[in-house]
């Protein structure tokens, strides 16, 4: 698990003000959280809907679809 602290909160928002996502995706801060997370720590995302989290830079390599 990995928490959501004030200075993450932050760094999340920056995140998603930084980026341009596809008119199809809305900013959404649970993806924005895990897409970060998985840049930081090169882990695996488990996700059904894969173009979402893609939307947010993650590389597709590490994106695996439930």
């Amino acid at each position: 698990m990995v928490e959501v602290d004030q200075r993450s909160a932050r760094e999340i928002g920056e995140f998603i003000a930084s980026i341009r996502l596809p008119a199809h995706v809305k900013p959404d801060i649970a993806d924005a959280h895990v897409a970060l997370t998985t840049r930081t720590t090169r882990s695996l995302v488990w996700t059904s809907d894969p173009k979402d989290i893609a939307a947010y830079q993650v590389d597709t390599d590490f994106i695996r679809r439930i």
